[in-house]
């Protein structure tokens, strides 16, 4: 009962959204501008408030590196399997291999099932460090 009570909102959001694109209740310049704002402004903030108020125990570390570990095999394998991507896309298939996308539905979600309190920081830590700094160093 407890999980219905924290999906219902979200499908209920993407019930609404289905709703108001048919009926033309927003428009396309309307969506781009919200879409915008969201993730351009308050995602980032949501991200870096998680990463900044958090305490990492040692227990979870282990799982930062996992992940972080990876994402850098990801990166591994895409440079490998490059030659049959094609000459078009050989150059950034081993970056679309590490690609995940998750951060935008898949945090909002997991931040309101099991709340703010918890330590949500791990969710995406070793993501962001393989992102932000591994990636620009290579």
């Amino acid at each position: 009962m407890n999980a219905i009570n924290t999906l219902l909102p979200v499908l209920f959001m993407i019930c609404l959204g289905m709703i108001s694109r048919v009926k033309g209740f927003i428009t396309p310049k309307q969506k781009d501008g919200a879409n915008a704002l969201v993730f351009n402004i308050l995602f980032p903030i949501m991200i870096f408030s998680i990463l900044f108020s958090s305490k990492i125990e040692s227990s979870a570390l282990l799982i930062v590196l996992y992940v972080f570990i990876v994402f850098v095999l990801s990166f591994i394998v895409g440079k490998l399997l490059g030659k049959f991507t094609g000459e078009r896309f050989s150059h950034i298939s081993h970056f679309m291999m590490t690609t995940c996308e998750g951060g935008n539905v898949a945090l909002p979600l997991y931040l309101s099932i099991v709340g703010a309190s918890n330590n949500t920081v791990i969710f995406d830590l070793g993501g962001v460090i393989f992102a932000f700094i591994l990636i620009p160093i290579l």
